[in-house]
C-alpha cells in the first residue's frame, strides 16, 4: 500500500511482561524475519524503550536485527531524567543525549519516535513550546532525524480505559478539544518551514560528504566530533553517557559514544568516566586506546568504584589506601582559579601519592583529586570522584546560576583537542554544532538550552567568517560575531574561509 513507510515491531513490547537476552534476542529476529518474508523493501523500526549496552532488550540486538532505532525519551519514564524544569539543559537535551546513544553505539540511525510532556503539571502549554523548539534544533543539529509528538488529538472526553484510569494520558495532544491548535503544534510548524528555508539555500551546493546520499530538505550534513567517550562494563551506562553528553556541550566540544567491547576510534581527545566494577575494560582495548594516546592524544578518566590496573604507569599516582568515603569537602580547583569547588563524592576515596603526576586539584584534606600526567605524545588526566554520576544524580546543578561550573573539567581537559574547532563559544547553556560542506564551507548550529535570551561572541578560528545568516540574530564583527539567541530558540550561520 503506498501509505505503507515502515514496519515497526510494536509499541515499547519490551516493556510487557518478562524475557532474558536470548528470548528478547529470538522474539526481535522471528517479528523481523516475518515482516521480511512478506516485504523486503521497507524498513523495520525497532519501536523499543530504554536499550543498553548490557540489558535484556540490547542495544546491540536491536541494531543487528532493525534498520532504524528509536527512542522515547520522556523525563517521567527514563532514569535521571525527571528533574530539572523542561526547558532547561538537562531535559532538552534528553532526547538528543539518548539518540546519539543509541545511534552510536548500535551503527543505526535513531529517530525520536515519541516525545511529549505529559500533561499541564510537568510544563504549560507555553513552556511545552519552549522545550520543544529548543528539542528541535537539537536533534536537527545532531543527525537524528526526526521527531514525533505524542499524541496529535487530547482525550479529556473520552470515558474508556485507560483514559478512565489513567491521568497522564488525557492532555497530550497538539490540538484541543474543540480542534485548535496548542503552541507545541505552533513551534512545531515554524521549525518546519525553518529547514526547508535553510534547504532551500543550500540545496543547489552538495551537503554531505564524499559518498553521501543526496540531500533531503533541510538536512545537514553530519556534525564534526573531537571526542569519543568510551563506556565500559559495570557503570551505569545511560547515566554517565547523560552527563558526559552535556559536559561536552557545555564545554564546546562534541563527542560520540562507543562501548568498551567495539574498537576504539580515532580522536584527539577519549573519555573513560565513572570507572565501576572489578571488569572495566579488556587489557587488549586498554592497551589499543593507550597507544593512541602514546601516539599524541588526551585521555580523561574519572573513578567510581572501579579497581583499574596498571594504574601508576598510566596517571603517574601511587595509590596509598582505599575507604568508604566519610568527608564531602569541596575539591578546589587550582588551574581554574580555585572555581569552581566541586563537592567530593562517590562511595568511595583513595589516597593517592604523586610519583610523576601534576597536581591540579585537591580535597579538603590535600589529596590529590585532579592531575595530569605525560603519557607519550600525549597527557592522561585523572578525576578522582564520579563527577558524572554525581551530577547525574543531583538536580538543579546544571542550570541554576549558582550552578558549579563542572563543564570546566571538560573544557580544560578538550584544549587540545577543541584546537581544531572552527567556532568557540563561551557561554555553558548555548551549544555549537559544525557541519562541513563539500565545497569547503561550514553550517555553523548555535542552540540556547535555556529559557533566557543569551548574547555571546563566537569566534571564529583564522581566515574564517560569516558568509551568510541563514537564520537568527548574528552580526559579524572584524574578528567575531556577536549572537543574540532568545531563549530556547537557535541560531545558523554559514561560514566560509577567507
Amino acid at each position: 500500500h503506498p501509505a505503507i513507510i515502515a514496519w515497526d515491531l510494536g509499541n515499547e513490547c519490551n516493556c510487557m511482561g518478562q524475557a532474558n537476552r536470548d528470548e528478547a534476542y529470538a522474539w526481535t529476529a522471528q517479528i523481523v524475519n516475518a515482516i521480511r518474508a512478506e516485504d523486503a523493501t521497507h524498513p523495520v523500526v525497532s519501536g523499543m524503550h530504554g536499550l543498553g549496552p548490557e540489558s535484556t532488550w540490547n542495544v546491540f540486538d536491536q541494531a543487528e536485527h532493525c534498520d532504524v532505532l528509536t527512542t522515547h525519551p520522556y523525563p517521567v519514564f527514563t532514569p535521571h531524567c525527571n528533574q530539572d524544569p523542561v526547558n532547561t539543559i538537562r531535559t532538552i537535551l534528553h532526547s538528543t543525549a539518548e539518540s546519539r546513544f543509541y545511534a552510536d553505539l548500535g551503527g543505526k540511525p535513531c529517530l525520536c519516535q515519541e516525545i511529549g510532556t505529559l500533561g499541564p503539571v510537568i510544563a504549560s502549554e507555553q513552556t511545552a513550546a519552549q522545550f520543544i523548539r529548543s528539542c528541535l534544533f537539537s536533534l536537527w543539529a545532531h543527525d537524528c532525524h526526526g521527531l514525533v509528538w505524542w499524541c496529535a488529538h487530547e482525550q479529556t472526553e473520552l470515558s474508556h480505559a485507560p483514559y478512565d484510569w489513567h491521568a497522564v494520558e488525557r492532555e497530550l495532544g497538539l490540538l484541543r478539544v474543540d480542534k485548535s491548535a496548542k503552541p507545541v503544534l505552533e513551534t512545531i510548524g515554524a521549525f518546519r518551514e525553518m529547514i526547508s528555508h535553510v534547504g532551500r539555500d543550500i540545496l543547489d551546493r552538495p551537503m554531505g560528504g564524499p559518498g553521501s546520499p543526496a540531500p533531503r530538505d533541510g538536512a545537514l550534513p553530519p556534525r564534526t566530533r573531537q571526542a569519543v567517550c568510551l563506556l565500559t562494563e559495570g557503570q551505569d551506562h545511560w547515566g554517565v553517557a547523560y552527563s558526559a553528553f552535556i559536559l561536552a556541550k557545555q564545554a564546546g566540544f562534541d563527542l560520540e559514544f562507543r562501548y568498551c567491547t567495539q574498537p576504539v576510534r580515532e580522536a584527539d581527545l577519549y573519555l573513560l568516566p565513572c570507572l565501576s566494577g572489578h571488569a572495566m575494560i579488556s587489557r587488549r582495548r586498554m592497551a589499543e586506546l593507550l597507544e593512541r594516546v602514546e601516539q599524541g592524544a588526551t585521555l580523561y578518566l574519572s573513578l567510581d568504584t572501579g579497581l583499574p590496573s596498571s594504574f601508576e604507569p598510566i596517571t603517574g599516582l601511587e595509590p596509598q589506601s582505599r575507604e568508604k568515603r566519610t568527608d564531602w569537602g569541596p575539591i578546589t580547583l587550582k588551574m581554574l582559579g580555585n572555581t569552581p569547588q566541586i563537592p567530593s563524592g562517590g562511595e568511595f576515596k583513595v589516597r593517592l601519592k604523586p610519583t610523576r603526576a601534576e597536581v591540579l586539584g585537591v580535597e579538603a584534606d590535600g589529596n590529590p583529586a585532579f592531575t595530569v600526567a605525560d603519557y607519550g605524545r600525549g597527557h592522561v588526566y585523572f578525576l578522582g570522584i564520579p563527577m558524572e554520576v554525581i551530577i547525574t544524580r543531583t538536580p538543579g546543578v546544571l542550570h541554576h546560576a549558582d550552578a558549579p561550573a563542572y563543564w570546566r573539567v571538560y573544557r580544560y581537559v578538550a584544549q587540545d583537542a577543541m584546537a581544531r574547532r572552527v567556532v568557540r563559544k563561551q557561554h555553558p547553556l548555548l551549544g555549537v554544532t559544525e557541519h562541513p560542506l563539500d565545497d569547503g564551507r561550514l553550517i555553523v548550529v548555535v542552540v540556547n538550552y535555556s529559557p533566557d535570551t543569551i548574547q555571546d561572541s563566537l569566534k571564529p578560528a583564522e581566515g574564517w567568517s560569516v558568509a551568510q545568516v541563514l537564520h537568527g540574530d548574528a552580526t559579524p564583527q572584524p574578528s567575531w560575531v556577536d549572537v543574540v539567541v532568545p531563549g530556547n530558540d537557535g541560531a545558523v550561520l554559514l561560514l566560509a574561509r577567507d
